[in-house]
Protein backbone atom coordinates (compact mmCIF):
# COMPACT_ATOMS: atom_id res chain seq x y z
CA UNK A 1 0.00 0.00 0.00
CA UNK A 2 0.99 3.60 -0.42
CA UNK A 3 2.74 5.12 2.57
CA UNK A 4 0.13 7.70 3.59
CA UNK A 5 -2.65 5.07 3.67
CA UNK A 6 -0.52 2.82 5.85
CA UNK A 7 0.19 5.67 8.25
CA UNK A 8 -3.43 6.75 8.69
CA UNK A 9 -6.03 4.13 7.73
CA UNK A 10 -4.31 0.76 8.11
CA UNK A 11 -4.77 0.34 11.90
CA UNK A 12 -8.55 0.30 11.64
CA UNK A 13 -8.45 -1.96 8.59
CA UNK A 14 -6.31 -4.51 10.44
CA UNK A 15 -8.64 -4.33 13.42
CA UNK A 16 -11.60 -5.19 11.22
CA UNK A 17 -9.69 -8.04 9.63
CA UNK A 18 -8.74 -9.42 13.05
CA UNK A 19 -12.38 -9.42 14.14
CA UNK A 20 -13.42 -11.40 11.06
CA UNK A 21 -10.37 -13.70 11.02
CA UNK A 22 -8.83 -13.89 14.52
CA UNK A 23 -5.91 -16.00 13.28
CA UNK A 24 -4.19 -14.71 10.18
CA UNK A 25 -0.77 -13.81 8.89
CA UNK A 26 -0.30 -10.73 6.76
CA UNK A 27 2.81 -9.03 5.41
CA UNK A 28 2.38 -5.40 4.41
CA UNK A 29 4.78 -3.32 2.37
CA UNK A 30 4.70 0.33 1.41
CA UNK A 31 5.96 1.87 -1.80
CA UNK A 32 5.04 4.04 -4.74
CA UNK A 33 1.90 3.12 -6.64
CA UNK A 34 3.56 2.32 -10.00
CA UNK A 35 6.09 0.02 -8.33
CA UNK A 36 3.44 -1.76 -6.28
CA UNK A 37 1.20 -2.30 -9.31
CA UNK A 38 4.13 -3.65 -11.32
CA UNK A 39 4.89 -6.12 -8.57
CA UNK A 40 1.25 -7.17 -8.51
CA UNK A 41 1.37 -7.82 -12.25
CA UNK A 42 4.55 -9.86 -11.73
CA UNK A 43 2.79 -12.01 -9.13
CA UNK A 44 4.88 -11.05 -6.09
CA UNK A 45 2.00 -9.31 -4.31
CA UNK A 46 -1.58 -10.51 -3.72
CA UNK A 47 -3.34 -7.22 -3.07
CA UNK A 48 -2.40 -3.60 -3.69
CA UNK A 49 -3.95 -0.38 -2.46
CA UNK A 50 -2.51 2.35 -4.64
CA UNK A 51 -3.14 5.79 -6.06
CA UNK A 52 -3.65 6.96 -9.60
CA UNK A 53 -4.17 10.32 -11.27
CA UNK A 54 -7.92 10.97 -11.33
CA UNK A 55 -9.48 9.57 -14.49
CA UNK A 56 -6.95 6.81 -15.14
CA UNK A 57 -8.18 3.24 -15.42
CA UNK A 58 -5.88 0.86 -13.54
CA UNK A 59 -7.37 -0.69 -10.40
CA UNK A 60 -10.86 -0.63 -8.89
CA UNK A 61 -11.86 2.87 -7.79
CA UNK A 62 -12.28 3.38 -4.03
CA UNK A 63 -12.50 7.13 -3.54
CA UNK A 64 -11.10 10.45 -4.66
CA UNK A 65 -8.48 12.38 -2.76
CA UNK A 66 -8.07 16.16 -2.89
CA UNK A 67 -4.40 17.10 -2.80
CA UNK A 68 -3.31 20.39 -1.25
CA UNK A 69 0.00 22.17 -0.91
CA UNK A 70 1.52 21.98 2.56
CA UNK A 71 4.40 23.96 3.96
CA UNK A 72 5.50 27.22 5.53
CA UNK A 73 4.63 30.37 3.51
CA UNK A 74 7.94 31.91 4.55
CA UNK A 75 9.79 29.18 2.65
CA UNK A 76 8.36 30.40 -0.64
CA UNK A 77 9.03 34.06 0.10
CA UNK A 78 12.78 33.51 0.45
CA UNK A 79 13.10 31.46 -2.77
CA UNK A 80 12.64 34.19 -5.40
CA UNK A 81 9.66 32.44 -7.03
CA UNK A 82 11.37 29.04 -7.26
CA UNK A 83 9.24 26.36 -5.56
CA UNK A 84 11.40 24.21 -3.23
CA UNK A 85 10.00 20.70 -3.35
CA UNK A 86 9.82 17.86 -0.87
CA UNK A 87 8.32 14.61 -2.17
CA UNK A 88 8.48 10.85 -2.66
CA UNK A 89 11.07 9.43 -5.07
CA UNK A 90 9.99 8.65 -8.63
CA UNK A 91 7.80 6.94 -9.62
CA UNK A 92 5.13 8.52 -7.40
CA UNK A 93 1.63 9.68 -8.27
CA UNK A 94 1.72 12.70 -5.97
CA UNK A 95 5.14 13.64 -7.35
CA UNK A 96 3.78 13.31 -10.89
CA UNK A 97 0.83 15.57 -10.07
CA UNK A 98 3.07 18.17 -8.38
CA UNK A 99 5.50 18.42 -11.30
CA UNK A 100 2.79 18.41 -13.96
CA UNK A 101 0.95 21.21 -12.16
CA UNK A 102 4.05 23.37 -11.94
CA UNK A 103 4.94 22.75 -15.60
CA UNK A 104 1.44 23.63 -16.79
CA UNK A 105 1.56 26.87 -14.83
CA UNK A 106 5.06 27.88 -15.89
CA UNK A 107 6.51 27.69 -12.40
CA UNK A 108 10.14 26.97 -11.66
CA UNK A 109 11.05 24.44 -8.99
CA UNK A 110 14.00 22.89 -7.22
CA UNK A 111 14.04 19.43 -5.63
CA UNK A 112 15.29 19.85 -2.05
CA UNK A 113 14.39 16.56 -0.35
CA UNK A 114 13.22 13.08 -1.35
CA UNK A 115 12.19 10.22 0.89
CA UNK A 116 9.97 7.15 0.69
CA UNK A 117 8.96 7.77 4.32
CA UNK A 118 5.78 9.65 5.22
CA UNK A 119 7.29 10.74 8.55
CA UNK A 120 10.50 11.93 6.86
CA UNK A 121 8.53 14.11 4.44
CA UNK A 122 6.67 15.57 7.41
CA UNK A 123 9.98 16.31 9.15
CA UNK A 124 11.40 17.99 6.05
CA UNK A 125 8.38 20.25 5.63
CA UNK A 126 8.31 21.11 9.35
CA UNK A 127 11.99 22.03 9.19
CA UNK A 128 11.32 24.55 6.42
CA UNK A 129 13.24 22.75 3.67
CA UNK A 130 10.39 23.02 1.19
CA UNK A 131 6.74 22.34 0.36
CA UNK A 132 4.90 19.23 -0.74
CA UNK A 133 1.39 17.92 -1.35
CA UNK A 134 -0.70 15.72 0.91
CA UNK A 135 -4.29 14.60 0.70
CA UNK A 136 -6.93 16.26 2.84
CA UNK A 137 -7.65 13.80 5.61
CA UNK A 138 -4.06 12.58 5.65
CA UNK A 139 -2.22 15.75 6.58
CA UNK A 140 0.57 14.85 9.01
CA UNK A 141 0.35 16.24 12.50
CA UNK A 142 1.57 19.81 12.76
CA UNK A 143 1.12 20.65 9.06
CA UNK A 144 -1.57 22.84 7.52
CA UNK A 145 -2.46 23.64 3.91
CA UNK A 146 -0.98 26.74 2.35
CA UNK A 147 -3.46 29.50 1.43
CA UNK A 148 -5.22 28.70 -1.85
CA UNK A 149 -3.64 31.55 -3.78
CA UNK A 150 -0.08 30.56 -2.86
CA UNK A 151 0.48 27.90 -5.55
CA UNK A 152 -1.56 26.49 -8.47
CA UNK A 153 -4.36 24.07 -7.65
CA UNK A 154 -3.34 20.43 -7.83
CA UNK A 155 -5.20 17.71 -9.71
CA UNK A 156 -7.01 15.09 -7.67
CA UNK A 157 -5.71 11.61 -6.98
CA UNK A 158 -7.77 8.47 -6.54
CA UNK A 159 -7.32 5.49 -4.25
CA UNK A 160 -7.69 2.19 -6.08
CA UNK A 161 -7.63 -1.48 -5.10
CA UNK A 162 -6.22 -4.22 -7.29
CA UNK A 163 -5.60 -7.91 -6.64
CA UNK A 164 -4.31 -10.97 -8.42
CA UNK A 165 -7.11 -12.42 -10.54
CA UNK A 166 -6.07 -15.98 -9.63
CA UNK A 167 -6.21 -15.41 -5.86
CA UNK A 168 -7.95 -18.19 -3.89
CA UNK A 169 -6.85 -17.21 -0.38
CA UNK A 170 -9.91 -16.42 1.73
CA UNK A 171 -8.04 -14.00 4.01
CA UNK A 172 -6.81 -12.01 1.02
CA UNK A 173 -10.37 -11.95 -0.30
CA UNK A 174 -11.68 -10.89 3.11
CA UNK A 175 -9.13 -8.08 3.41
CA UNK A 176 -10.00 -6.87 -0.10
CA UNK A 177 -13.67 -6.85 0.87
CA UNK A 178 -12.98 -4.90 4.07
CA UNK A 179 -10.90 -2.33 2.19
CA UNK A 180 -13.57 -1.93 -0.48
CA UNK A 181 -16.37 -1.47 2.07
CA UNK A 182 -14.71 0.51 4.83
CA UNK A 183 -11.70 2.43 3.48
CA UNK A 184 -13.72 5.02 1.51
CA UNK A 185 -15.84 5.83 4.58
CA UNK A 186 -12.82 6.13 6.85
CA UNK A 187 -10.94 8.34 4.38
CA UNK A 188 -14.07 10.50 4.05
CA UNK A 189 -14.26 10.86 7.83
CA UNK A 190 -10.60 11.78 8.08
CA UNK A 191 -11.21 14.45 5.45
CA UNK A 192 -14.19 15.81 7.37
CA UNK A 193 -12.07 15.99 10.50
CA UNK A 194 -9.46 18.09 8.71
CA UNK A 195 -11.84 20.14 6.59
CA UNK A 196 -11.72 23.06 9.01
CA UNK A 197 -8.09 23.57 7.97
CA UNK A 198 -9.17 24.42 4.44
CA UNK A 199 -12.77 25.37 3.80
CA UNK A 200 -14.53 23.35 1.16
CA UNK A 201 -11.76 20.79 0.50
CA UNK A 202 -13.15 17.28 1.00
CA UNK A 203 -12.69 13.81 -0.40
CA UNK A 204 -15.87 12.52 -1.96
CA UNK A 205 -17.01 9.77 -4.25
CA UNK A 206 -17.93 11.33 -7.59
Amino acid sequence: MVEDFGATVLPEMLGRLRREHPRFEVITETGTSPDLLRRLDAGSLDLVLAKRVAGRQQGAFLCRQRLVWVGQPSVLKRENDVVPLVFYPAPSVSRQIILQTLRENGRQWSVRFESASFSSLRAAVLSGIGVTAFGIGMLPEGLSPLPRSTLPRLADAEFVLDQRPDNTDRVVAAFASILSRAAPRIIQQLAENQRSLRSGEVIANP
